[in-house]
């Protein structure tokens, strides 16, 4: 995603255009993260998983980084936590919390992840889909009631 992307943004009359050669440095990646960017989030959390572009691997810090990102509905990032829990790489191993992730993500649009959850529900038991599927929906009801309270906040002040 980060290597060789052409952004155009548009402002007014003028164009600009940034070209990103190689991938960005693992340092300007983190202080991106750090700040809350959940493109950066899931790229770091890459970059931990498969131990490139300048870091080591670690599968720990790859999942923290995944978890971050997947919570702010980055889809990507909830489809890799999801492998995360289903493989147990950095995290508890945990089917319902794998299929619940995966969910989340191929509701989003993630295509690979709706073929991973079909997949997971062949051998998981109906209680067990039935209690991922209610903590997706409390995900989505939770994230649906965060965003309502920062817009009243915001046209209260």
């Amino acid at each position: 995603m980060w290597n060789n992307i052409i952004v155009c943004a548009a402002f007014g009359t003028m164009l600009i255009v940034v070209l990103c050669l190689p991938k960005p440095d693992l340092a300007v990646v983190r202080k991106l993260a750090v700040t809350g960017d959940a493109n950066a989030q899931t790229c770091l959390g890459r970059r931990y998983a498969d131990g490139t572009g300048g870091a080591d691997e670690d599968k720990m810090e790859s999942a923290r980084w995944f978890h971050r990102a997947a919570e702010q509905g980055n889809p990507d990032a909830q489809y890799r936590l999801g492998l995360c829990y289903f493989k147990g790489e950095g995290v508890v191993r945990d089917a319902v919390e794998a299929y619940k992730w995966l969910l989340l993500a191929a509701i989003s649009g993630d295509k690979a992840a709706g073929g991973e959850y079909n997949e997971m529900s062949k051998v998981m038991t109906v209680d067990q889909i039935a209690e991922a599927q209610d903590r997706a929906k409390k995900w989505q009801l939770d994230k649906a009631q965060s965003r309502t309270v920062k817009i009243r906040s915001r046209s209260t002040t």
